[in-house]
């Protein structure tokens, strides 16, 4: 149980997410390299990913508007 907790704290990290990770999330497969999906070569609709994968690809660049000023601005 630690293990899937310390997991989901990593990616809200890297994803910059201001709200917490919920098991109804979804990211998008742009965001992992080839050795984090479950059978990489065979062509399915949705990936599968391996329960160690952690996104690290085309990740979100911290922004220096902080989040008081954009929510203020919207």
């Amino acid at each position: 149980m630690q293990e899937k907790v310390d997991r989901r704290k990593a990616w809200e990290k890297v994803l910059l997410m201001e709200k917490s990770a919920s098991n109804t999330k979804r990211v998008c497969s742009l965001h992992f390299i080839k050795e984090d999906l479950i059978l990489p070569d065979f062509p399915t609709k949705v990936a599968k990913l391996k329960k160690t994968a952690v996104p690290s690809q085309n990740l979100p660049q911290k922004s220096i508007i902080t989040t008081e000023y954009r929510r203020k601005a919207l």
